[in-house]
């Protein structure tokens, strides 16, 4: 879904920034009733790559966002849509060698949002308000020390 936006923005409707904030997996991640994840892992390393050609195209900047952590007992007991930390490893595990291969920074929010689990979740996958607020300052502080380029995106 990501790759298709990003598509569809660069060539339709350009979205003038320099910096493009990056995450995707989670959703990557989901299962069905026989446990085929929703985008297989090969497939999930080659959007990643095919995302990273459209910000290269369009003058982006990205700085990759690790997805966040899953529990499994937690998740699959209040949510319809199974998904399991053993994936989420994996697929962050993929996206951190495509990044450092490209050389894009990446910010650990998993290592971040850890340490407020399992009570910051409001529900199987999603965190609280306060969680939210101190993710925003987390990302908010690590991006304003990264030494990124600007004005370097194309209308």
């Amino acid at each position: 879904m990501v790759l298709a936006y990003l598509r569809t923005r660069r060539t339709e409707n350009p979205i003038l920034t320099d910096v493009l904030l990056l995450n995707c997996g989670l959703h990557d991640i989901k299962q069905d009733a026989a446990g085929k994840r929703q985008v297989a892992l090969a497939d999930y390393e080659s959007n990643l790559r095919a995302i990273l050609e459209e910000a290269r195209q369009a003058g982006w900047q990205v700085v990759w966002v690790r997805s966040t952590p899953v529990i499994d007992a937690l998740h699959n007991s209040r949510s319809s849509l199974r998904r399991q930390a053993a994936d989420v490893a994996a697929y962050n595990a993929v996206a951190d060698r495509v990044m450092t291969e490209a050389g894009v920074p990446m910010l650990d929010l998993h290592a971040f949002s850890e340490k407020f689990l399992p009570d910051g979740f409001c529900d199987h996958v999603h965190y609280t308000e306060e969680v939210r607020v101190a993710q925003a300052a987390f990302l908010a502080g690590a991006l304003s020390v990264l030494p990124l380029e600007r004005g370097t995106s194309t209308p």
